[in-house]
């Protein structure tokens, strides 16, 4: 039951806050450090999970940058997770623009599509 419950509080926190990256690159801001402090302690209460960090862009440019660009960001925050300490298996997928949350070219849905999202795949107890 550790997995569905820490599922539910990674999307909370995230739901609130964005993990930012400097444009077109795939280092943080301080934003995006921040957002990911926070997460720290909700991955420290289960330690023997398996998580997927997947990059997700906007659908502009080349799929194969976005791909590539998303991968690399996603990578970016498992280095930064583990380098503070959190010792989960983690898994970096870049998906480009393959899952947008949504449609249309306004800023917002923009915004929307450009993330991170963490994903709980198993409890290993």
């Amino acid at each position: 039951p550790a997995a569905p419950s820490l599922q539910r509080r990674l999307d909370e926190l995230l739901s609130h806050t964005q993990i930012e990256f400097d444009s077109n690159q795939a280092t943080l801001t301080a934003h995006g450090r921040e957002a990911l402090d926070r997460l720290l302690p909700v991955l420290a209460q289960a330690p023997h999970t398996s998580i997927e960090i997947g990059g997700h862009t906007d659908g502009f440019g080349a799929a194969d940058y976005n791909k590539e660009l998303s991968r690399r960001r996603a990578e970016a925050v498992r280095d930064y997770l583990a380098m503070h300490g959190v010792a989960h298996e983690m898994t970096a997928v870049g998906y480009g623009a393959s899952k947008p949350l949504a449609a249309g070219v306004s800023r917002a849905a923009l915004q929307r599509n450009r993330r991170i999202e963490l994903r709980v795949l198993d409890a290993k107890r």
